[in-house]
């Protein structure tokens, strides 16, 4: 049985917290016109509330201490959750799992510094950053959105299913610097294309 979709655009606090509850039950999918990610999204941290706290506590789980040593009790961690509570005994967190500023800032195909490169592509390309957008109409599970703006016209593509798509396309894959034409997207993988 396959899990409903749901699309939640403005992903500011209230859209990302929403995202994250409404994941339980079902696929979702954010869309913004501005960058937003919670603390730690970049490094790829885990986390998950905590339903058995019913106050603020619930949410110190999905927020672990932001990772910047491979070791999780470095000095120059922020573990102030740090205690006999399960949000610091079952934290996801482990010295190095591969999951802190230290260990990706070595790896040129890590989730940092992909991030990087989105954020070097936003800072190049006016159309990421200010103009118009569009949703271009597409078969099956591909959405695929045209921003417009100081004289370029920009496409992100992204597969939002859980099996590989194609999607056909003239232009430069800003990501790997190819030639457009048809696009394979592996699950879950979106990418930018200059027209």
């Amino acid at each position: 049985m396959s899990r409903p979709r749901v699309l939640v655009a403005g992903l500011g606090d209230t859209g990302l917290l929403t995202a994250i509850h409404l994941s339980r039950r079902a696929d979702v999918v954010g869309v913004s016109a501005k960058p937003a990610h919670v603390s730690g999204q970049e490094l790829g941290m885990r986390g998950t509330p905590r339903d058995s706290y019913k106050s603020d506590e619930r949410e110190i789980g999905m927020r672990e201490s932001f990772r910047w040593s491979a070791k999780v009790e470095a000095a120059a961690q922020a573990n102030w959750y740090k205690g006999p509570k399960d949000y610091w005994t079952d934290r996801f967190a482990r010295d190095h799992d591969g999951v802190s500023v230290a260990e990706e800032d070595r790896d040129p195909n890590s989730l940092l510094n992909h991030y990087r490169l989105l954020l070097k592509l936003r800072a190049a390309h006016p159309a990421l950053r200010s103009g118009s957008q569009r949703v271009v109409a597409t078969d099956g599970d591909v959405l695929a959105v045209e921003r417009t703006g100081a004289g370029e016209r920009l496409l992100i593509v992204a597969n939002l299913s859980s099996k590989g798509a194609d999607y056909s396309t003239d232009g430069v894959d800003l990501l790997s610097g190819k030639r457009a034409g048809t696009l394979h997207l592996d699950p879950y993988q979106a990418t930018i294309v200059r027209r």
